[in-house]
């Protein structure tokens, strides 16, 4: 969501950068509880359900906002071709008035998934689900067959003897 030219899209929008901002926060909350909601999944039908719509509707999501991260790049790519030809005016015009429509089309779109996930959040605590910190995994050296040097003890004699045999 937060490529320049996604922000471009919206930077003169502040009601529809207002929805993305809500849509971004709703996914955040809904976020927290994955890990207890995939852990209870498996004993309680009800989270199981609630999490496949959830999947569901985080995959439309996805797909709006791939949508409109493509119309972003188009219209980069269209603003800069028409700023190297001399139809400047004509072309600006021509891309803010086919942004217009691709908002008009797109947004509710984004309030329908928005509202969804309100239902969604709500329905967090009747399920018990709860934030889960994730677990502190130990941190383990990885194995190798390398030797490290400065570790190695004893046979400093043998080692000598073998330097001396080299250089003599």
């Amino acid at each position: 969501m937060a490529t320049p030219e996604f922000l471009n899209l919206f930077c003169k929008r502040k009601a529809d950068d207002e929805l993305l901002k809500k849509l971004k926060m709703n996914l955040l909350a809904v976020g927290t509880v994955l890990d207890d909601a995939e852990n209870k999944e498996i004993s309680n039908q009800a989270v199981k359900e609630w999490l496949e719509e959830l999947h569901e509707l985080v995959y439309q999501a996805d797909d709006l906002l791939d949508e409109i991260n493509t119309e972003a790049l188009r219209v980069k790519v269209e603003t800069e071709y028409q700023s190297s030809t001399s139809f400047m005016v004509s072309a600006s015009t021509y891309i803010s008035s086919f942004s217009n429509q691709f908002f008009k089309r797109i947004m509710p779109e984004i309030e329908k998934v928005v509202i969804s996930l309100e239902g969604f959040i709500q329905q967090i605590n009747p399920l018990g689900l709860q934030v889960v910190e994730p677990k502190i995994r130990s941190y383990r050296l990885p194995s190798t067959s390398l030797v490290d040097e400065d570790a190695v003890y004893g046979r400093d004699v043998e080692e000598e003897n073998i330097i001396q045999m080299l250089l003599s």
